[in-house]
């Protein structure tokens, strides 16, 4: 905590001993983890930093990136697999690891789950940490 938060650890004291509402306790989770997330970006460049919505939304292109900055080859195994996770089961599956999902509406489950003012609480709490992520989302930077 005092290596990445210092300044945070008032709040994150207040939290721990009075959480707030779930929100809330959101923004700031949120906040922590992509500080460091952020951290560790410029401290290690040669690492391989992915956002789970482009994983989502372009999974064979992220996956193949990942697997030639990583030098793995990008096998039809690999490709099979990726497509395989997005298609729902046939029948139930019985491997509790895996769960096939509507990758779209994941990546935009959250816009459906909130009312209009939580959204623009998290907007607006988020505003200059979220920019470094999402830089291209000009949606979210209009509700700032």
């Amino acid at each position: 905590v005092e290596r990445f938060f210092p300044d945070r650890l008032e709040a994150i004291k207040a939290m721990s001993k009075e959480p707030s509402d779930i929100i809330s306790q959101g923004i700031l989770l949120w906040e922590l983890f992509h500080r460091v997330i952020h951290f560790y970006q410029e401290e290690y460049p040669d690492w391989v930093f992915v956002r789970h919505e482009d994983l989502l939304s372009r999974p064979q292109e992220e996956f193949q990136g990942i697997c030639e900055k990583l030098g793995i080859p990008f096998s039809s195994e690999i490709r099979e697999g990726i497509a395989r996770s997005q298609k729902p089961a046939e029948k139930e599956v019985t491997d509790p690891s895996f769960r096939a999902r509507n990758h779209g509406e994941v990546a935009e489950s959250w816009k459906h789950r909130l009312d209009p003012e939580e959204t623009r609480r998290i907007l607006a709490a988020s505003s200059s940490l979220r920019k470094t992520f999402y830089p291209e989302d000009e949606d979210l930077r209009g509700n700032d």
